[in-house]
């Protein structure tokens, strides 16, 4: 499997906008792609170069990885974009192949700008000390079920209250759309409860 390295800035220095800490899963100053809020610019790579297998051997793919964070295409952030606009961050990244650095495209480091609790605690189970739901990562003895009331008109949000690893939540709508549009390098959805469908 590839490799995308940045050439420049330092994602170990990179920072959240306010590291205030929140109720739910707890953040320390950690800008995840995954945490669901805002992440300063500074030390953000802006060139990066994918090394090891080849296209040939590794096709190029819309949804690539680069130090953790989510690295996606210009297809991807249109998409995203047109589905919920002005709510989360994409900083542009010029990534090169090779040793050669042959040109491989234009993708975007992506931060999540949204983070939710629309957990239902009455359905779901069972909770740690401090109030996280482990209903997925304790399945299949455990449930997760959204209140569909809270989730509103968000496709992609940082569930605040539930263990769910490196999750990004979406929509049955924005899934969707994904698909249709062929975007490569997606992992597999896991499909959660919601209360519009009980």
């Amino acid at each position: 499997m590839p490799n995308i390295r940045p050439l420049d800035g330092d994602t170990r220095k990179l920072g959240l906008v306010d590291p205030t800490p929140q109720g739910g899963i707890p953040h320390h100053g950690n800008p995840k792609t995954t945490l669901g809020l805002a992440v300063l610019p500074d030390n953000m790579p802006t060139r990066a170069r994918r090394e090891g297998a080849g296209p040939e051997t590794f096709p190029q793919l819309d949804f690539h990885h680069l130090n953790a964070k989510a690295l996606i295409s210009e297809r991807a952030k249109a998409v995203m974009e047109d589905m919920e606009s002005n709510r989360h961050q994409f900083f542009p990244v010029e990534v090169t192949i090779g040793k050669d650095d042959a040109p491989y495209g234009l993708y975007f480091l992506f931060f999540l700008g949204t983070r939710l609790d629309t957990l239902d605690r009455d359905l779901s189970y069972p909770f740690s000390d401090s109030g996280i739901c482990q209903g997925i990562s304790k399945a299949p003895d455990g449930r997760v079920v959204l209140d569909s009331e809270k989730i509103g008109d968000h496709h992609m949000w940082a569930e605040q209250y539930v263990s769910c690893g490196q999750s990004i939540w979406l929509s049955d709508r924005m899934a969707e759309r994904l698909e249709a549009e062929g975007l490569t390098g997606l992992r597999a959805f896991q499909e959660i409860e919601e209360t519009k469908n009980l």
